[in-house]
C-alpha cells in the first residue's frame, strides 16, 4: 500500500530530476521548487498527450491557429531567459490556469471525454495564480526547460513521474517544515488506514490531507480488495454500486468490471481539503494519478468551511493528521463548536471530524500523547458524547 521510498522513476530521469533540484535551488524553498519543477513537466506531459494520444485530438485545434504564440512547452526551448519568463507568467500561465473554458468551446456542446476532462482539471489546479519567480536566472531557466525536454517522451506517458517529482522534493532534510507540512509516516498512515477499514461503500475524507497521503492509502487498500480474477465485490454489491452510479455520474458506463467500477465510485467518494495553495496541488497531482478527481480536493481552513446543513453527518471514515497548535484563522469557530469555539486547534479538528462522521462512522486522527490526559476535559467532553455511536 502507498509509496514507501524515495525515488521510483529510471537512473536518466531520476537525474533530472536532482539536476532540475539543484539548478532551481537558489529560488526558494524545496516546496517552492517543486512547484516550478511539476508545472513545467506538466506542460510538456500536456503537449505530448494533445500530440499523441486521439483522446485529446479535438484539443489539437486549440493550438493550431496560434502561430507560434508560445503555449506549448516546446515553444518556450528557442526563446531566451527572460523571454521565456516573461512568456511563462504573462502568456502561459493565463491560458492553461483557464484552459477548461476555453475546450468546451472546441467541444462545443459535446461533453468533454473524462480522459481529457481529469487532465483540464488538473491543469487548471496546477497552473491557477501560477508564477515564476524573478530568481529563477536568465541562464538557469534555459538549462531548467532544457533539463525537462532531456526526458524521455516514453516517460512523460506514465503518469507517476509527477509523483516522483513530488516525492524528491518532500524527501530533502526539511524540506516541509518551511510551509508547516509534517508527512505522516507510511506505516503509521497505512496502520490507521487499516483500523478505519475503509470499503467501497464509504465516503472518506480528510480534513487536513496535505499531499493526499491518507486519502490514496485508503483507496489503495480498498482496490486490493478487488480479486484479481474481478469477482468482487459479488453480485448485491455490484448491482448497489450500478446504481450510485446512474445517480450520480451521468453519462457513465456502467457494464464494466468490478474494479473499474469501484475506481469510478471513488471519483466521488474520495474529497479532502488543504489549507495551503501549493500543497493543495500536489495533493491534486497525487489523486489524479491514481485515477481520482484532482477537483475533489478543496483549499481553504476545515474549520471555517464546515457548514454544519450541508456537511454534517456525511462521511464515514476520516482519516487525518490535523496541525498540532497551529495558529488559528479566526478567534472562533462557532460553526463547529458553540460552547468551546475557541478552544486549541487540535481539539477543535477533532471534533469537526466527529460532525463529518455519520452515525457508525470510523474515524482515526493522530492527537498528542496527552490529548484526554494533559488538561483535557474539553476533549473528554467530545469523546462521551460520541462514543455511543462513533467507533
Amino acid at each position: 500500500m502507498g509509496r514507501s521510498t524515495i525515488h521510483y522513476t529510471d537512473n536518466k530521469t531520476n537525474n533530472i530530476l536532482k539536476a532540475l533540484h539543484n539548478k532551481l535551488r537558489p529560488t526558494g524553498t524545496p516546496v517552492q521548487r517543486v512547484e516550478y519543477i511539476i508545472e513545467l513537466l506538466l506542460l510538456r506531459i500536456f503537449e505530448v498527450k494533445v500530440k499523441r494520444d486521439d483522446a485529446f485530438k479535438q484539443l489539437r485545434k486549440l493550438f493550431s491557429n496560434n502561430d507560434k504564440n508560445s503555449l506549448v512547452f516546446s515553444d518556450l526551448l528557442s526563446l531566451n531567459g527572460n523571454q521565456a519568463l516573461i512568456t511563462l507568467n504573462q502568456k502561459v500561465f493565463p491560458f492553461y490556469g483557464n484552459i477548461l473554458g476555453k475546450a468546451r468551446n472546441v467541444y462545443k456542446n459535446k461533453n468533454l471525454p473524462q480522459k481529457v476532462q481529469d487532465q483540464l482539471v488538473l491543469i487548471e489546479e496546477v497552473f491557477s495564480n501560477s508564477s515564476f519567480s524573478n530568481n529563477v536566472r536568465n541562464g538557469n531557466l534555459n538549462e531548467i526547460l532544457g533539463l525537462v525536454s532531456d526526458i524521455d517522451e516514453e516517460r512523460l506517458s506514465e503518469t507517476d513521474l509527477l509523483g516522483d517529482a513530488i516525492e524528491s522534493a518532500l524527501s530533502e532534510q526539511g524540506g516541509t517544515k518551511d510551509v508547516g507540512l509534517y508527512r505522516t509516516p507510511d506505516h503509521i498512515r497505512q496502520m490507521m488506514v487499516v483500523m478505519a477499514n475503509p470499503g467501497f461503500k464509504d465516503i472518506i475524507f480528510d480534513p487536513a490531507c496535505g499531499t493526499g497521503g491518507f486519502l490514496f492509502d485508503a483507496f489503495q487498500y480498498v482496490m486490493e480488495k478487488v480479486g484479481k480474477d474481478e469477482s468482487w465485490p459479488g453480485e448485491k454489491a455490484h448491482k448497489e454500486i450500478k446504481e450510485y452510479l446512474k445517480k450520480h455520474l451521468k453519462n457513465t458506463e456502467t457494464e464494466m468490471p468490478s474494479s473499474n467500477i469501484a475506481n469510478t465510485f471513488y471519483r466521488v467518494g474520495i474529497s479532502g481539503i488543504e489549507y495551503l495553495g501549493m500543497i493543495r496541488k500536489m495533493a491534486a497531482i497525487n489523486l489524479y494519478i491514481r485515477g481520482l478527481n484532482p477537483a475533489n480536493i478543496e483549499q481553504g481552513d476545515s474549520l471555517e468551511i464546515f457548514d454544519s446543513g450541508v456537511d454534517a453527518g456525511t462521511k464515514s471514515v476520516v482519516v487525518a493528521n490535523p496541525p498540532f497548535g497551529a495558529k488559528l484563522d479566526q478567534p472562533a469557530y462557532p460553526n463547529v463548536w458553540e460552547e468551546y469555539s475557541k478552544t486549541d486547534s487540535t481539539t477543535l479538528f477533532v471534533k469537526l471530524m466527529f460532525n463529518h462522521l455519520k452515525n457508525g462512522g470510523r474515524c482515526a486522527v493522530v492527537v498528542s500523547e496527552g490529548f484526554l490526559t494533559w488538561d483535557g476535559f474539553v476533549a473528554r467532553i467530545i469523546f462521551k458524547a460520541k462514543s455511543s455511536y462513533v467507533h
